[in-house]
């Protein structure tokens, strides 16, 4: 799977790892050692089987084109070196991995045990992959413990001497040496029981991310199909029409391509940026595209002997369209059983990912939507909610909803709201709403009737007639006008109880800012109706007065008083009423 790199100096996203360092006696340059996996913090307490005393483990994997022996290979933390040896005898319950076996094939994994494994109770064994060498070493422990701070690398050598250093998981600013403890921060938020995968092993870097899901140990989470597919951006400036995109590819086990064809497009779309066939040179083969700004995501295809990758290429963590997503309803009034709310609107005709994306009000902006992948299409809602569970309940299915692992909460009466991209400090989107805005604002949503205008401009919101999380605001389409307006009809309209024409239909467009209130007069000029409040964008008469007799028959007139601040406007509609 392709995992992304954004070079220093524009936002480094996301590092790749496998430090490769040369010694002297270098080993064959068609031999690459990574370490894939790392289990630091296994289920149960750390002095107990099962848990950190057995279940630790490092997985590896040779991805290059030769065989690799393992005569004379080490494990180290800087300090502790323990000799990695094969496993024997076989274990029982694993009887399909390879035991007792001194090499590991071209595109084969490899997992170094602990060996007080060997004593695991039943139901606690590791699901491992067919074919994966099992390792040990010649020590009670690995590196004697693994812990969330220590560092790691695998060098040919002595226990005293590095004659060539393979793979390493180690901190920024750290060589692979026998000088002192090396260390790797772990990363934050990872639950006992996951595991530590590279983030990349094309482009040189050293950095682990927690695994996206559980154990796989056997297998590297970004590969597919024996493919590694990795790429890094580079933003040449706001004036340029593309942002240039470096890909590296790989076939785990094989030392060149063999007629392998790739391309580039928009995502789920036809539209081919570029293609070709890889050049016969030695793995991994590098491309540079240059992507247009004409959307965010992109997808990349390899394929060599019905072998194939499709990865996405997502420049948004270099680029993104000017304030793209906007913040388009508001449910600040939260009672016991329905949640805060805030809904989003992807406004771009791209897709956009809220990876790292933020939001908060002036008491804390620092709120993390996602640190995974989420993407919102063109035109597509997202709702950010205090309470999933209470939310699923309340709202119906179909609407796309997470909860944030932290929640701002809102004010009832007024507050700010911002949402912060993942390129930039400022916000990209700020919103304000007041109460003072509004009549008899119980427990209404408020919702966005314009995106045009400023979201702090209060002639963008209104009182919502009914909450519509996840869906286009109703008063959208009769309160984002500039001028107000009413129609009546039919004229003339019979309310006789014939089923044909029995009410007077009278339909408003009105500027959020405003408020209107509306009556029936007789042609004499004496008020026979006053319509209840609060108007929507549709009221209906039904030819009666205010007291429940009939009004008389023949011309009457539809009044509209619209107040803006301390200025009145008025409407007045003729109608006709027959019996």
């Amino acid at each position: 799977m392709l995992k992304k790199i954004v070079v220093p100096g524009l936002k480094l996203f996301i590092l790749a790892t496998a430090l490769l360092l040369s010694y002297s006696l270098p080993i064959s340059a068609t031999i690459r050692i990574a370490i894939t996996e790392v289990l630091k913090d296994p289920v149960g307490l750390e002095s107990e089987c099962p848990g950190g005393k057995s279940h630790e483990f490092i997985e590896i994997a040779n991805l290059g084109s030769d065989t690799f022996r393992i005569e004379c290979l080490f494990l180290s933390d800087g300090s502790t070196v323990d000799s990695v040896i094969p496993w024997q005898p076989p274990l029982s319950w694993h009887s399909n991995c390879c035991f007792n076996r001194d090499y590991i094939l071209p595109g084969q994994f490899a997992l170094i045990l602990d060996r007080d494994y060997e004593g695991s109770p039943p139901g606690s064994y590791f699901t491992i992959a067919d074919s994966t060498v099992i390792l040990t070493v010649d020590a009670s422990s690995l590196a004697s413990g693994l812990t969330t701070t220590k560092g790691l690398f695998l060098f040919k050598g002595t226990e005293d001497t590095i004659s060539d250093s393979l793979a390493a998981m180690l901190d920024s600013g750290y060589c692979a040496s026998l000088e002192g403890r090396v260390y790797h921060t772990q990363p934050e938020n990872i639950s006992e029981g996951f595991s530590n995968v590279p983030a990349n092993l094309l482009f040189t870097s050293y950095t682990y991310i927690a695994s996206p899901d559980t154990l796989s140990m056997g297998a590297y989470e970004f590969m597919q199909d024996g493919w590694v597919c990795e790429y890094k951006l580079y933003n040449p400036g706001s004036a340029s029409p593309a942002v240039t995109c470096s890909i590296a590819v790989l076939m785990a086990g094989k030392e060149r391509p063999e007629n392998a064809a790739w391309s580039v497009k928009i995502a789920d779309s036809t539209a081919v940026i570029a293609s070709g066939t890889l050049p016969d040179s030695l793995y991994p083969v590098l491309i540079n595209v240059n992507l247009p700004k004409d959307s965010v995501s992109y997808e990349l295809s390899v394929e060599e002997n019905d072998k194939k990758a499709i990865v996405a290429i997502d420049i948004s963590s270099v680029w993104l369209p000017s304030s793209p997503i906007k913040i388009n309803e508001i449910f600040p009034r939260a009672t016991s059983s329905v949640p805060e709310w805030v809904e989003l609107v992807n406004v771009s005709s791209m897709p956009v990912n809220l990876k790292n994306w933020r939001y908060g009000t002036p008491e804390g902006t620092d709120n993390t939507i996602a640190s995974s992948d989420l993407i919102i299409k063109p035109g597509n809602f997202l709702v950010l909610t205090k309470s999933s569970s209470q939310f699923s309940v309340v709202y119906p299915v179909g609407v796309t909803y997470i909860q944030p692992v932290s929640w701002q909460s809102l004010d009832n009466y007024r507050d700010s709201l911002v949402l912060i991209s993942s390129l930039e400090d400022a916000p990209c989107e700020i919103v304000y709403y007041d109460y003072n805005w509004f009549d008899s604002w119980n427990y209404q949503s408020v919702e966005r009737v314009s995106l045009q205008k400023s979201g702090t401009d209060k002639r963008a919101w209104v009182l919502a007639e009914k909450p519509s999380p996840g869906q286009p605001n109703p008063g959208a389409i009769w309160q984002s006008v500039d001028k107000p307006s009413m129609h009546i009809g039919p004229i003339p309209f019979t309310p006789n109880n014939d089923r044909i024409d029995d009410s007077l239909s009278i339909r408003i467009t009105l500027p959020a800012s405003q408020k209107i209130s509306i009556a029936i007069y007789g042609f004499n000029g004496r008020k026979l109706y006053d319509m209840p409040e609060p108007i929507g964008k549709r009221s209906t008469w039904n030819g009666r007065k205010s007291d429940g007799t009939h009004a008389p028959a023949g011309p009457f007139f539809v009044i509209a008083t619209i107040t803006n601040s301390s200025r009145e406007t008025l409407i007045r509609k003729k109608g006709i009423l027959w019996r």
